[in-house]
């Protein structure tokens, strides 16, 4: 990783001071005490013994090391998020998280599900559109029942950044307070990380939602609804729906950094594979099986369980368990 070899660099420019200075520093504590300066010599010879760690500790950067990709069980989603831990003997600030990429690889085209809220906060208007910006599936208003749920849903990607997803700001679980922007919402996107903390990168939600095709059938899509720096509430980067066969796969590659002051850039990099499975197609509740893993074993291998015990149109299926 880039940190180490940031390190190891550091390790070989550090021992100019390390070892030439100390000499020095004893050279001159010599002088003074054979010219009968005692308490001067004594002096030296102590900062002669403090000077490796004060530059040691001056010169380190931080160090974080990834714990693994982790998941919450909620309601309605499954929340995956990445934890970290700063294992270096010092505090690091500003830790900023960065999406520099998210690619798919899968056989069914990703869709972008765009909401609006609309009659002051009583409705719901889903527009289900391409990469391209295109729409491609119809749309459904008046959803005054559920609007509460779809309020989060509202996005800050505009069509330019609908294709792929580079350079944007992700959030943490716990934050430090940073400002407020759009809608006097608080930024969420920096904390500070004491020795030996641990913090978590917040990434997407996962839904299983049945929306409105270009025939104008309700039919299940796995809904990704991307964090921003405005947190997990309102305000998400984008919402990704891909609709749902009896059998599918999906890869998701991605590169997440982490700056912050002093750290030199931490990137990790991997591949969510996501095999999804229609338990139940007809029966009701109907059931569909998400079975999530890494490329590089950053994630033990889970299986959420969504059940899809309502009928009607733009409604979530219920998150039952994780396995």
């Amino acid at each position: 990783m880039e940190v180490i070899k940031y390190n190891r660099a550091c390790l070989a420019s550090l021992i100019m001071l390390w070892v030439l200075l100390p000499l020095f520093l004893l050279l001159i504590s010599e002088y003074y005490k054979n010219l009968g300066y005692q308490v001067l010599h004594e002096w030296l010879f102590l900062a002669v013994a403090l000077t490796p760690p004060i530059v040691l500790k001056g010169k380190m950067p931080g160090l974080l090391s990834l714990e693994g990709i982790t998941y919450h069980q909620l309601n309605k989603s499954l929340r995956l998020s990445l934890k970290y831990r700063n294992i270096a003997n010092r505090t690091v600030s500003n830790c900023t998280p960065i999406l520099e990429k998210l690619d798919f690889a899968c056989n069914i085209k990703p869709l972008v599900m765009k909401v609006e809220i609309t009659r002051g906060g009583q409705a719901a208007n889903i527009t289900i559109l391409d990469r391209k910006g295109r729409e491609k599936g119809g749309w459904a208003e008046g959803l005054s029942d559920i609007v509460e749920f779809y309020k989060d849903f509202e996005q800050l990607a505009d069509p330019s950044q609908y294709k792929e997803l580079r350079g944007l700001y992700l959030c943490w679980a716990t934050p430090t307070e940073y400002g407020k922007g759009i809608r006097q919402l608080p930024y969420k996107h920096m904390t500070i990380l004491p020795p030996n903390s641990t913090n978590e990168v917040n990434f997407f939600d996962l839904y299983v939602i049945n929306l409105p095709t270009e025939k104008g059938e309700y039919r299940p899509h796995l809904v990704m609804r991307i964090f921003s720096e405005y947190g997990v509430g309102p305000l998400c980067r984008i919402c990704y729906a891909l609709p749902l066969g009896n059998k599918n796969q999906i890869e998701i590659t991605f590169c997440i950094s982490i700056s912050g002051e002093p750290l030199n850039k931490y990137v990790v990099e991997d591949k969510l594979i996501i095999d999804i499975s229609i338990l139940q197609k007809t029966e009701t509740p109907k059931e569909c099986s998400l079975k999530l893993s890494s490329e590089k074993g950053n994630m033990h291998q889970i299986e959420a369980i969504f059940k899809g015990d309502v009928i009607g149109g733009c409604r979530p299926w219920r998150l039952d368990k994780v396995l």
